[in-house]
């Protein structure tokens, strides 16, 4: 039998830091070893609240492992509801072979695209063991580029005439140039709608919509300085007006919003301001914008969006928080509004607690109130019975989530009581480690229900039964 060696990579627990295991010492073997981390790293990254392991297998040993129809000799991958098995040929008749398990929730249709580009990606990058000093440049650059080609390969789709990864690959590096950049003190921003047939998608699509488009008199050809200019993104913001760019990289105009007061900051955070620009698939047309955070944004429709942060790749995948208010039994009609309130938090770096109960009569112990003067107490009666829908568009939901406390919201989306102080009971000594005041709070109310946190970083957990059960970057 073949050697085995394996190498095994556990979610994170809060302020945990990550035991990476020791490299062999032989230059080729650190260099293939400094690859595969920089992939996994990349799924760790993309891909929230999984256990991710990496097998270094040689041919018989990986052989013996799947049947012939499962294998193909350069990569591949097998996808099931919870679980991804994903191989590349390694130098050495070896395979690398990642699985990729989340045990409580299924990956999402958004999170199945992605992993289902695994193969053509990992073919774009070459483990190769050439000369020591050329190693360690290819080292650098696989170990980062991974990520920016599943996205990449993700926007390109399966289009026939698509020109290849390149052309999302330059964009979305034009937006991450912007994105760390400062004009005057203040962040710099702008964005592009990408599409294959501008002509088409003009008639088709943006003629019938709120926006309008101003053709440039010659075709602008997108290159590295694009965005050099205060006018290049001052003038075009990537809120309420785009570059329209083709797939060859002619910028052909400017796309302008004729109505943009409609989109509070609540619909902007869950991209409805985008939704009649993003009717057709990313083999048509795709959008990128430097978000509010320092961040990069690539959206293909209002639910499927990437975000770029932190110098990594993150779904910001809504699915999982309509899925699990979902499961939870809050009401149909106010899923997606209380889903674009928690996203607009997030976005604005704000916190907040939500419990949503399992038996409304059953409520964990108050400490008290956030503000327990009579005034305070006024108020809080005054948003009792009240529904989140209603909140939002009064624009006073997100002042009321974000006063401190815990809120909690009945199946029926309306309001049962908010600026609540937990009661927490004696924890062990994990539970206590896993994170503040929040958490602890977190971690006590879940036992009467879903508990949703967002943190000051735009975090956003989900916890049931005293456990976190999925920590999602937004």
């Amino acid at each position: 039998m073949g050697h085995v060696q394996r190498i095994t990579f556990h979610a994170p627990e809060p302020q945990t830091a990550k035991v990476m295991p020791e490299p062999s010492t032989t230059p080729a073997s650190e260099l293939i070893h400094q690859q595969v981390q920089g992939v996994r790293s990349a799924l760790d990254h993309l891909l929230p609240g999984c256990n991710i392991s990496v097998e270094v297998l040689e041919r018989n040993a990986f052989l013996q492992r799947h049947t012939p129809e499962a294998f193909h000799e350069r990569s591949g991958q097998v996808l099931d509801e919870q679980e991804a098995l994903l191989w590349v040929k390694l130098p050495g008749d070896c395979f690398g072979l990642f699985t990729v398990a989340r045990a409580r929730i299924p990956f999402s249709e958004a999170e199945h695209d992605l992993l289902a580009t695994f193969t053509e990606t990992i073919r774009d990058v070459q483990f190769v063991t050439s000369e020591w000093e050329i190693q360690q440049a290819e080292l650098v650059s696989n170990s980062h580029a991974f990520e920016r080609l599943l996205t990449a390969h993700l926007l390109r789709g399966e289009n026939p005439e698509s020109v290849g990864f390149w052309t999302p690959n330059l964009i979305i590096g034009q937006l991450q140039d912007l994105a760390i950049r400062r004009y005057e003190g203040q962040p710099t921003t702008s964005g592009f709608i990408v599409v294959s047939h501008p002509e088409a998608y003009l008639e088709r699509q943006v003629a019938p919509s709120p926006y309008t488009f101003a053709p440039f008199p010659e075709h602008i050809p997108l290159h590295e300085n694009f965005f050099e200019k205060a006018a290049s993104h001052r003038y075009i913001d990537g809120r309420n007006a785009f570059y329209l760019i083709d797939r060859r990289l002619d910028v052909r105009g400017v796309l302008r919003d004729t109505e943009p007061t409609r989109y509070d900051k609540v619909g902007r955070a869950a991209n409805e301001h985008l939704e009649p620009l993003l009717q057709a698939d990313a083999s048509e047309v795709w959008a990128g914008y430097v978000g509010n955070n320092d961040d990069v944004n690539v959206a293909v429709t209002r639910r499927k969006h990437l975000r770029w942060l932190t110098s990594h790749w993150h779904f910001v995948d809504q699915h999982h928080l309509t899925n699990a208010l979902h499961q939870q039994g809050l009401a149909s009609g106010e899923i997606d509004e209380l889903v674009a309130i928690m996203l607009a938090v997030s976005d604005l770096r704000r916190g907040t607690l939500i419990l949503i109960p399992d038996d409304e009569e059953h409520l964990p112990e108050r400490a008290g109130h956030i503000d327990d003067s009579p005034l305070g107490e006024s108020l809080y009666e005054s948003l009792v019975g009240r529904k989140m829908s209603g909140l939002r568009r009064e624009r006073s939901a997100i002042g009321m989530l974000t006063s401190d406390g815990m809120t909690t919201i009945a199946r029926s989306g309306r309001i049962m009581g908010c600026g609540k102080i937990v009661r927490v009971e004696r924890m062990s000594e994990h539970q206590q480690r896993a994170g503040g005041g929040r958490t602890q709070a977190a971690i006590a109310a879940s036992r009467y229900g879903l508990v949703i946190k967002i943190s000051e970083d735009g975090l956003i957990s989900f916890f049931k039964d005293g456990r976190e059960q999925i920590r999602i970057v937004f």
